[in-house]
């Protein structure tokens, strides 16, 4: 499922821009922009992070678990983006 989201850094951001994710800088759980992505595809899990950073990490609903590599692409549009360089999918922050 992640392989889908780009081949590139800018490709994983225009796949998350198309499919209206977007999160908060440096989270590794629900506000991560790669979770939100992937909770849109695994229906049947209880929760998702990305706490072991290189993978994803699904608990289902049965109390299963999984865990999935995040491709390269993926890790590095991360970086970038923990770093600022795709405001336009950083979720609006709240009322002042």
């Amino acid at each position: 499922m992640l392989d889908d989201l780009g081949d590139t850094p800018d490709r994983v951001a225009t796949a998350l821009r198309a499919a209206g994710i977007m999160g908060v800088r440096n989270t590794v759980r629900f506000l991560n922009p790669i979770v939100r992505y992937a909770l849109t595809k695994v229906h049947d899990a209880r929760s998702l992070d990305l706490i072991l950073g290189d993978r994803l990490r699904i608990v289902f609903a049965n109390g299963s678990e999984a865990e999935v590599a995040v491709p390269e692409p993926v890790l590095r549009f991360l970086d970038a983006f923990h770093q600022g360089h795709y405001p336009d999918l950083e979720m609006p922050a709240g009322p002042a």
